[in-house]
């Protein structure tokens, strides 16, 4: 019983929520073309969205494609730059 009242609130909503987004798009085809076009305007020079986060130990192949995709999906990219440095341990001491 208790399963079967969780998903039908579940269907319930996901049907609401789909009829909300459909009230909430352009309806034509040039109100579509509009809000692309804001949208594309709205967006130059500026990123949004979640970071990308990239860890390389130098220039190369990693690095230009986490370059590209930032790029396509206008998002930022933050580098971070990984160096192996020698550790000591007490066994060094002796």
């Amino acid at each position: 019983m208790f399963a079967g009242t969780v998903v039908a609130a579940g269907l319930i909503l996901h049907a609401l929520a789909r009829i909300m987004q459909k009230r909430s798009l352009p309806a034509t085809g040039e109100e579509l073309e509009k809000a692309h076009q804001r949208r594309l305007q709205s967006r130059k020079g500026t990123t949004s969205g979640l970071p990308i986060v990239c860890a390389v130990r130098g220039r190369g192949g990693t690095l230009d494609f986490a370059i590209k995709i930032a790029q396509e999906m206008n998002r930022p990219l933050y580098i971070l730059f990984v160096r192996e440095q020698p550790t000591l341990n007490l066994e060094d001491f002796k």
